[in-house]
Formats: structure tokens, C-alpha cells, sequence
């Protein structure tokens, strides 16, 4: 159930705003809280067995998020539907995570092959990026809007 607020435009004209919300991990669940009225719920994906990074692509309102122990990328809608398995193979330590929802573009560390590698959101066309002179990449952050 997505909550919005109604706000008028300098126009009168009525315009639903999605209301606000912080998305966060723990190892076995992936919550949502509203930053309007502080309610969270935990949102109902299956199979999650270590959630470690997060992000988020407001064009089409899915999670994506890196699980340790299953070595996988996997996204699903805010709802919990729609659960899909993108990275499932060659994946050792899958740190971090970024959605770039401009290009449609997925990108995450694995710290252990020590590597940072790129893929389509829905996992096809996978490459490596960095491999070489690289030391245990945790985390990274994309620009989408600045390229």
C-alpha cells in the first residue's frame, strides 16, 4: 500500500507526493519506515537469509539487495512480489550496491574476488569493471544525475 500526501501547486492544482521512507536491512529481513509518521513494517520477502546492501529505483519501486550467505543480487517490488534472483553465480562476498536508475544500470563490490562489476537491472549483460589494484571494495555510491 503505497501512502501519499496531497499538496496544492502554485496552480491549485492537487498532486499526490509519495510519502517519505527509509528502507534498511537486517541480516534476515529488509524493513520500511515512514519518515512522515515513524510506522515500519518489514517487508514480506522470502528467502532472505543475509541482507547486506540496499538500494532502491524509484522508476520502477523495487529493493535491490545483496544476500551473503545465498551469494546472490536479488530485487523485488516494496510490496514483497515479484521476487527475483539476478546475480546467483560467481559471486563471493557481495558488499556493495547501487542502483543507477537513470542507464538502468546495476553496480556492486565483491570484496572477497575483489572486484567491482556492472550489470543491466535485470542482471543480463554482466561485466567487470575493476579487478586490478583493488583491496577489499566495501561500498560505493553512484551520481546517476551528474553521470
Amino acid at each position: 500500500m503505497h501512502h501519499r500526501r496531497k499538496i496544492n501547486d502554485l496552480f491549485g492544482v492537487v498532486i499526490a507526493v509519495p510519502e517519505a521512507f527509509l528502507l534498511f536491512a537486517n541480516p534476515d529481513d529488509i524493513r520500511r519506515i515512514s519518515l512522515d509518521t515513524n510506522n515500519g513494517n518489514v517487508i514480506p520477502l522470502v528467502g532472505v537469509k543475509e541482507a547486506n546492501a540496499l538500494d532502491f529505483s524509484v522508476n520502477d519501486m523495487q529493493i535491490y539487495w545483496t544476500d551473503l550467505s545465498l551469494k546472490s543480487i536479488s530485487r523485488a517490488f516494496l510490496n514483497g512480489s515479484g521476487i527475483e534472483h539476478l546475480i546467483v553465480v560467481d559471486l563471493d562476498y557481495p558488499d556493495g550496491l547501487a542502483v543507477d536508475w537513470i542507464a538502468k544500470n546495476l553496480y556492486w563490490t565483491d570484496s572477497e574476488s575483489q572486484r567491482i562489476e556492472v550489470a543491466r537491472l535485470d542482471g543480463r549483460h554482466r561485466k567487470m569493471l575493476i579487478w586490478k589494484d583493488l583491496w577489499e571494495p566495501r561500498e560505493l555510491t553512484l551520481d546517476p544525475v551528474s553521470g
